[in-house]
């Protein structure tokens, strides 16, 4: 009578006692036998005495012992030798076994395959949030007893010396690591040690290749450098030989050393130039040396790669990297360098397979990611033409550069408010204009294209980098035409009126601080500036919005004490008589009460 293929369980383990309770209680009926060589003897007497109070029915359980030495490769080895089953799969304490009613299934498989072993996808991070990288391998993980494959003496490396046949079984049995952080900072610490020891005894590439890893993870890029080099040199295997050269490639960024990253990731398009990896790794380069418009081209690249090949399987793949993570870096890229339409394609891919993921970019950059690509294409659609083809748009990429830096920012006039400001610049007998609030230069640049005649006075804190290149911007383009004074509004205006007693201003614009104190300020110092009849405008009057309380009293109440007559009120682009919600954007003008 032919009688079903029996399947064991092996492990090493030295006291997590709970966790192989876990296993014996979750996966015990998928084994005809669990094979647990214990490292730890007080750990192998308890369970022992376990056993024989009845710890397990049925002789489920073989324990063995074997005195720890530094040495998983030994250990396991030793545990191999244990088994009796017609195949053995492996784990380890700390990890789970995802859709195990399918492994008699795989066993099947393999015997209708003819195959030595099969490899099943390993998720080995368990991720906190979206905007982690998501890693997944591939580990050898049922092997059949009579093919002698074993495990390779090697003090921390887990693998199978596979020669027979093998297969990557995309099945729906999934290996996932349950160790915390804390767990995998103590084994990272531990496993470095024993390397160390190791490459000390006997250098080899395996040995390099986890000790220069190693070295990564702890910031000692230097020292990483060292050990990854000697793989290259010394390994004839194709993918270790990707694995190291990519590795080196992000050591030399870290270090700043482009050019050398630059060739290392093209030696691993040497080995192989279908895997998106060293791609994107050559977009990062460009991206940290700013050579915008080169990242995206080997963006575009990456992105057109496939995860296909020995390299994609045996390597480990970010997944998260190529379906979200890495067209969104590019997006904020293709922004930066003004190629709105694509940024915003790209953005909305991202948005409908990740959408958490943008939301906690945005918790941990501080910037509201889904508001600036909102806001950006819908700027691009509704720029009119004689504003669009300017240098208004070199003024916003200077913000969204910044917003990509991860450095604050301040929002800027839309395109209707910017056409409003340029038709009141036209106005008969406008001349002299000032502002409270340069920020990116957006309404300078409006008043100054709109009439060839004007000349502009701005009031800004300076607190934002993309101020003194966006003046520099509009020196080039109206030079002599504009004069920039940095510092507190509350001050400079009165500091101003006092070195300038004659100097009047037909247009007055204010965009400044928010709070009330200082907008009450700034409508009341620049009346000593105004010229008889001088337009003012003020911006930003949404009280149901935190940053329009404070100017919407602040002029709601110069109206009401006869320091302001007002003449328009804009929401949105509109008209209005009134203000109330909803609405984004809305200013008045008016003039001073004489």
């Amino acid at each position: 009578m032919k009688t079903h293929p029996t399947l064991g369980l092996a492990m090493i383990m030295k006291d997590e006692i709970a966790d192989l309770d876990r296993i014996i209680h979750d996966y015990g009926s998928r084994f005809d036998k669990i094979y647990v060589t214990v490292t730890d003897k007080k750990t192998y007497n308890t369970l022992r005495r376990r056993r024989a109070n009845g710890f397990e029915a049925g002789g489920l359980v073989a324990l063995s012992y074997f005195e720890w030495i530094d040495h998983f490769g030994k250990a396991r080895l030793f545990n191999q030798k244990q088994i009796k089953t017609d195949y053995w799969m492996w784990i380890d304490l700390d990890d789970e076994i995802e859709g195990s009613e399918h492994l008699s299934q795989v066993v099947d498989y393999m015997i209708a395959k003819k195959l030595d072993a099969v490899v099943f996808r390993y998720d080995r991070t368990n991720r906190t949030s979206s905007t982690e990288p998501d890693p997944i391998q591939w580990r050898e993980r049922v092997i059949r007893t009579s093919s002698d494959l074993k495990w390779g003496d090697k003090a921390v490396h887990e693998n199978i010396h596979i020669e027979g046949s093998t297969d990557m079984l995309l099945s729906d049995v999934v290996i996932k690591h349950r160790k915390t952080a804390k767990q995998k900072l103590l084994s990272s610490e531990r496993n470095k040690l024993i390397l160390e020891k190791e490459w000390q005894r006997e250098p080899s590439v395996e040995t390099a290749q986890y000790l220069g890893a190693s070295l990564m993870d702890e910031g000692n890029f230097e020292g990483a450098i060292e050990k990854i080099v000697y793989v290259t040199k010394n390994s004839d295997s194709k993918v270790e030989q990707f694995r190291a050269w990519r590795r080196l490639s992000d050591c030399y960024l870290r270090l700043e050393r482009y050019d050398v990253a630059f060739a290392a990731a093209d030696e691993c398009i040497a080995i192989d130039d279908s895997h998106p990896d060293p791609w994107y790794q050559k977009f990062a380069i460009c991206q940290a040396m700013n050579r915008y418009h080169t990242a995206v081209y080997f963006a575009e690249i990456a992105m057109s790669k496939s995860l296909e090949g020995e390299m994609a399987v045996l390597l480990v793949n970010d997944l998260s990297l190529y379906e979200y993570r890495g067209p969104f870096d590019v997006a904020k890229i293709y922004l930066a360098i003004g190629n709105v339409e694509r940024a915003y394609a790209l953005y909305s891919d991202v948005k409908k397979k990740a959408p958490q993921y943008i939301d906690d970019v945005s918790t941990e950059n501080g910037v509201q990611w889904n508001d600036v690509f909102e806001q950006a294409y819908d700027d691009y659609k509704n720029s009119p033409l004689t504003l669009h083809d300017t240098r208004i748009k070199d003024l916003k990429l200077l913000v969204y550069r910044s917003v990509l830096d991860g450095k604050p920012r301040e929002g800027s006039a839309d395109e209707a408010e910017l056409n409003y400001l340029a038709g009141l610049a036209q106005q008969p007998g406008v001349k002299r204009i000032a502002e409270i609030g340069f920020n990116a230069g957006m309404s300078s640049y409006a008043f100054l294209y709109a009439n060839p005649d004007a000349t502009v006075v701005s009031f800004d804190l300076g607190e934002y980098d993309y101020g003194p290149p966006a003046k520099d911007i509009i020196d080039e383009e109206f030079p002599g035409r504009h004069e920039l004074i940095f510092g507190d509004s509350t001050k400079t205006v009165l500091e101003y009126h006092a070195a300038h007693p004659e100097e009047k201003f037909d247009l007055i614009f204010i965009d400044g601080g928010h709070d009330y104190e200082t907008a009450r300020a700034d409508i009341r110092n620049m009346r000593k500036l105004a010229a008889e009849n001088a337009i003012v405008v003020t911006d930003d009057l949404t009280p149901w919005l935190a940053w329009g309380e404070g100017p919407h009293r602040a002029w709601t109440e110069a109206i009401e004490w006869g320091v302001i007559e007002q003449d328009e009120i804009v929401k949105d682009g509109e008209v209005v008589d009134e203000i109330h919600p909803p609405g984004d954007r809305i200013y008045a003008r008016g003039r001073y009460a004489k």
